[in-house]
């Protein structure tokens, strides 16, 4: 025999091994139920509890705001959260603001939230992040403090101009 004839039987024998042997690849399956339990899903939901209040940080009534200012907002919400690790955000609902739009887009994006009552806890300091420590409904309070930012930079746009925060939504949102 020549060289190529015993290296094509050597190739082929080498393949028959690979294959078991044999023409087919054959493999054992089996399967068992889990016996696990049954889950059921969370809830998160949230209500108002009562009208906010609107006034400047150091809790005088508020009604014509000037660049510098800070302004307060608080309301009380009926949180019903159920769930192990739920974690949530607060947010004042885009849009829910109305008035003038130069006046708000100075005004909503410097909003920071903090959270009190039973039952919750904030994540990390200063994360505006929470969790549910214990299941249930509760009454939190949220706290919007929205700074006006004083700028180097004139901005007449906004005079005049009114927020309303009669029909502001808050917006509870669950977090990985």
């Amino acid at each position: 025999m020549n060289k190529i004839t015993k290296a094509s039987i050597a190739a082929g024998a080498a393949v028959l091994l690979l294959m078991g042997g044999g023409g087919t690849l054959a493999y054992w399956n089996a399967s068992t139920t889990a016996g696990a339990g049954s889950i059921t899903a969370g809830v998160l939901t949230v209500t108002s509890a009562g009208a906010a209040t609107v006034e400047h940080a150091n809790g005088d009534p508020l009604t014509l705001a000037v660049p510098g200012d800070t302004i307060v907002i608080e309301q009380d919400l009926t949180l019903n959260a159920t769930g192990d690790n739920l974690k949530f955000e607060v947010a004042i609902t885009p849009g829910t603001v109305t008035g003038s739009a130069d006046l708000i887009a100075e005004l909503l994006p410097t909003a920071d939230y903090e959270v009190s009552g039973s039952n919750i806890s904030e994540i990390t300091a200063g994360s505006d992040e929470w969790q549910v420590d214990a299941n249930g409904t509760t009454t939190v309070t949220v706290k919007v403090t929205i700074t006006w930012p004083f700028g180097t930079a004139v901005d007449n746009g906004s005079q005049g101009g009114t927020a309303n925060f009669a029909a502001a939504t808050f917006t509870v949102t669950q977090i990985a």
